[in-house]
Formats: C-alpha cells, structure tokens, sequence
C-alpha cells in the first residue's frame, strides 16, 4: 500500500460521496415534479377537457412548482413517507380487490390502467403508482353481486 493508492481511493470515495448526495436532491426533485404532473394534468381532466396540451403544460408548470417547493422548503423526507404510504395503501387496496375478484389479477399493472373482470372500461382509478380498475365497473360488479 503506497501513499498513493490512499489518496486515490480517498479521492474517489469523496467523489462519489458528493455524487450520490446531489443524485439524491436530483431523485427527490423529479419525484416531486411527477407527483406535481399528475395533479396538475388530472386537475385539467377533472374539470371535465380531454388530455392535450393544455393538460401537458399545466402538468410541467404544476410539477415544476412542486420540484422548487419541496427542495426549498427542505422536505424530501416527508414526501417520501407520503409517497410509500399511498403506495402501500394502493397495493392494499389492489390486493383486495383482487382477493374480492373485482378485479383480474392478470390486468394489474404499474403503468397501463386495469380492467375489471367481466369488463372493457376505459376510465381506470389511480391509487399511487398502481391503477385499480373503473370507478363505474367496480361499482356495478358490487350491485351485480348484491343482486344474485
């Protein structure tokens, strides 16, 4: 062991310990800006307009503000416990459903929308990262059920 393989390690070690701080800030802004997209595109849906660009730029704007606002008001950690939660949650409820045969185990995906079994909806609930099925069919299995 020389002088210089320590130095060289110690550089390294500081190297990537600096990276890995700023990879972490960059990681917690891009969660925050999604997060931020998917309010501010779902607001614009929720008001009744199709997905375009209207919804597109109010989703970076809102993303945007939601990226500055959590690394300014310096609480990563609190959106990442946020963040897990409703992931749990929505994976509970996902699990459920499946267990309740609401809906088809096959469908659940993390990034296309779920169909409910027995049906072909297009409108899809999103929990989390997770979508679990249609408002309207899982409501309509649940009278289905109740009738027979």
């Amino acid at each position: 062991m020389t002088v210089t393989s320590w130095v060289v390690g110690f550089v390294i070690a500081v190297l990537f310990a600096v990276l890995s701080y700023l990879y972490y800030y960059v990681a917690i802004a891009v969660l925050a800006g999604t997060v931020g997209y998917a309010i501010g595109a779902s607001a614009w849906g929720l008001i009744g307009n199709e997905q375009g660009v209207i919804a597109f730029a109010l989703g970076i704007v809102v993303g945007l503000i939601f990226a500055v606002a959590v690394l300014a008001l310096n609480v990563p950690r609190y959106l990442v416990i946020v963040l897990t939660g409703l992931g749990g949650a929505a994976a509970i409820i996902a699990g459920w459903f499946i267990r309740a045969s609401m809906v088809c185990s096959c469908g659940v995906s993390f990034v296309v929308g779920v169909s409910v079994c027995g049906t072909d909806q297009s409108r899809t609930l999103p929990l989390g990262g997770c979508h679990i099925g249609s408002v309207r069919s899982v409501t309509g299995m649940t009278r289905r059920d109740e009738e027979t």
